[in-house]
């Protein structure tokens, strides 16, 4: 089973609105984008790091979110196009992150603007989380750890229910290799208090019931490598960044037949790609 990781896009453009036409934490995010943001994610490298991702024939993209900036209805219109053209040409299940799912109303965006695309898993979007795309020789599961933060939080949180459900599912499942994907780290130390995942110790304590063969993340913008309950986890880098010192990039787990697993990363850096192998175990 080979799946490539992509997450953090950031590449919706906030040209249609401005600064004085929002409010509240809408307003901190739409300067983010303005001083810096605007400048370190481009169309231009995202769609580079998707060719080079699809050459890579994947069974599968895992994408762990963050293709907005603050959740709007035309943020999500923007991206829609590319996430039809990625999910005709290889399956995608999607777990969104706390820049998509920015206020509350970003529910209803979402549903309008993306709810009917095939990246939701086998049950679609209206399914309760967590999500689950079946493959031939394993499954990927994604959690939703983004909420409507208050506006000096980054953090995410899964909740009870979604671990009841993810606790029943391992306990009632096929014993065969499964990836979970999640925005937020989900491990404590990973990120910052400001934006770490709230419930991560529960999640942690619910994956010791079946370990899955290693959890990917985003929200970092930077490829990172750690290990949570003796679980590879794998942070992987903006697909879109234009930043030298973490270039745009994507994963590419490959498990193998005994259900152990490999990562290599490719960053793709101004001028030409290059290969990073890392193994994850």
């Amino acid at each position: 089973m080979r799946i490539v990781h992509l997450t953090d896009p950031h590449v919706a453009s906030l040209d249609f609105t401005s600064f004085w036409r929002l409010s509240g934490k809408r307003r901190m995010g739409y300067r983010s984008w303005w001083r810096k943001r605007r400048y370190q994610h481009t169309w231009a490298r995202l769609e580079r790091i998707t060719l080079a991702a699809l050459d890579e024939a994947p069974d599968a993209v895992m994408l762990t979110g963050d293709l907005c900036h603050i959740g709007l209805r035309e943020e999500m219109r923007q991206v829609r196009p590319w996430l039809q053209e990625l999910s005709r040409a290889v399956p995608v299940l999607l777990a969104p992150g706390n820049h998509d799912l920015y206020r509350d109303d970003s529910w209803a965006s979402m549903a309008d603007e993306w709810g009917a695309l095939p990246i939701w898993g086998d049950a679609g979007f209206d399914a309760p989380w967590p999500h689950r795309l079946s493959l031939a020789d394993g499954d990927l599961v994604a959690l939703n750890s983004a909420f409507s933060a208050p506006w000096y939080a980054a953090t995410g949180r899964l909740g009870r229910e979604q671990l009841a459900r993810l606790q029943r599912w391992l306990a009632d499942g096929e014993a065969r290799p499964w990836l979970l994907g999640v925005h937020h780290p989900p491990a404590p130390g990973i990120a910052s208090r400001r934006k770490a995942l709230l419930d991560a110790p529960a999640l942690l304590q619910v994956l010791t019931q079946r370990q899955p063969t290693c959890v990917l993340h985003g929200h970092q913008h930077r490829s990172l490598a750690n290990e949570a309950a003796g679980v590879p986890v794998v942070g992987t880098a903006s697909a879109s960044s234009e930043r030298s010192d973490a270039p745009g990039g994507y994963s590419v787990i490959t498990v193998d037949g005994s259900g152990e697993c490999a990562v290599r990363r490719h960053a793709q850096g101004a001028d030409s790609p290059a290969l990073d192998p890392q193994a994850a175990r």
